[in-house]
């Protein structure tokens, strides 16, 4: 499985999505990686569970970060914590599915350790 844009490549064809051809390719390639590499690091690699918490820090919430936030909660995360300078970044990282959104880890630690 594999989460690429190209013109040609030997992939396998469930890694392959029809893009119409309407669709601007700059805005074709943030689903094609952004999608896949946050809601997997997310859903697959840090294999969240319902009841845990995630913190999302790092690149911040961005076209990756965001993604790991709404994989996150999908996975049924009690808490999704995230993390980005730019207070529109956290807003939207809200309305997509964090329960907390901070500016910097300093401001979040008390709420990443606390225990209920």
């Amino acid at each position: 499985m594999l989460g690429t844009v190209r013109r040609y490549g030997p992939v396998h064809q469930n890694s392959c999505v029809k893009v119409d051809d309407d669709l601007p390719l700059d805005k074709a390639v943030l689903v094609g990686c952004g999608v896949p590499t946050g809601w997997g690091s997310a859903v697959n690699t840090a294999a969240i569970k319902a009841g845990d918490t995630a913190v999302i820090v790092g690149v911040g919430v961005g076209g990756i970060g965001i993604n790991a936030v709404q994989g996150a909660r999908h996975a049924g995360a009690k808490n999704v914590i995230a993390i980005d300078p730019l207070e529109n970044k956290r807003e939207k990282a809200l309305v997509v599915g964090a329960t907390h959104a901070f500016a910097t880890t300093d401001e979040a630690i008390a709420t990443i350790t606390e225990r209920p």
